[in-house]
């Protein structure tokens, strides 16, 4: 690699400039990145590296990664486009970042005792479900009063409304939908969807009451995934705010 030689100014003097000329030589680093960084319209930071230099193996292109803070003084990043891919550990093994996309603590009765109340989710942002095996998992968990009265808790896919009466959910696909009886339950209700293939997803549901399995369900759908999609839950009882809504969570899992 060829050696280059570049000219110093080492120093002045306050009487008049002088000047020493000191000769260095080094070896030129192989081209990195070129790495630029500026801030969006909110103040978040933005990091872009490009294309490598002559002489160097272009580098995948980076997604853009922002960082702001939120009201209350916390750290917020978030990485937009790019396919993000993390190691398992120290091995070889790699995986995609899944976690919780929704959680509500509603604490919700339902004071009617003929119609159902609509506990719907922020729409799943279209294109979540990119590969088949992505997978949706709501979660709901809720306890009834001490009495012996029907208490539903419904969840739905790709519905086009839902109103508090006693049709609740228009269109779309119920993942599970089960009443229990049981006086003093406590009551978690799972819905998993997945993709099955292209804009086709695979539903089943489950619901434990006070830890025995009370009713399963299995279902089909063909929701448009490049499209947002509505998911979301409804409960009744027959006896006005028998069953409290304690937690819901709504959990993403990307296949690898």
């Amino acid at each position: 690699m060829t050696k280059k030689t570049r000219w110093l100014i080492v120093a002045g003097s306050m009487l008049g400039l002088t000047i020493y000329l000191s000769a260095q030589t080094f070896t030129p680093l192989t081209p990195l990145a070129n790495l630029r960084g500026r801030t969006d319209g909110n103040g978040a930071i933005i990091a872009l590296a490009s294309a490598a230099g002559v002489g160097q193996t272009p580098l995948t292109p980076f997604p853009q990664l922002q960082t702001r803070t939120d009201s209350n003084g916390a750290l917020n990043v978030t990485i937009q486009g790019g396919t993000v891919t993390m190691n398992a550990g120290s091995g070889t093994a790699t995986y995609k970042p899944s976690g919780i996309i929704y959680k509500a603590v509603p604490a919700a009765t339902n004071s009617s005792t003929t119609n159902y109340s609509c506990q719907t989710f922020t729409a799943l942002p279209a294109s979540t479900l990119v590969n088949s095996g992505d997978l949706i998992h709501v979660r709901v968990f809720s306890h009834s009063a001490a009495n012996a009265t029907n208490k539903t808790v419904w969840i739905r896919w790709n519905y086009t409304s839902c109103a508090n009466d006693g049709t609740g959910f228009t269109g779309g696909t119920t993942i599970q939908n089960n009443t229990t009886a049981l006086s003093s339950a406590t009551i978690i209700t799972d819905g998993y969807i997945w993709r099955s293939s292209l804009n086709n997803q695979a539903g089943s549901g489950t619901q434990f009451v006070s830890g025995n399995i009370q009713g399963t369900a299995a279902s089909t759908a063909a929701a448009t995934e490049t499209s947002a999609i509505n998911y979301g839950m409804a409960f009744s009882n027959a006896t006005a705010n028998d069953l409290t809504i304690d937690l819901v969570l709504v959990e993403f899992v990307a296949a690898n």
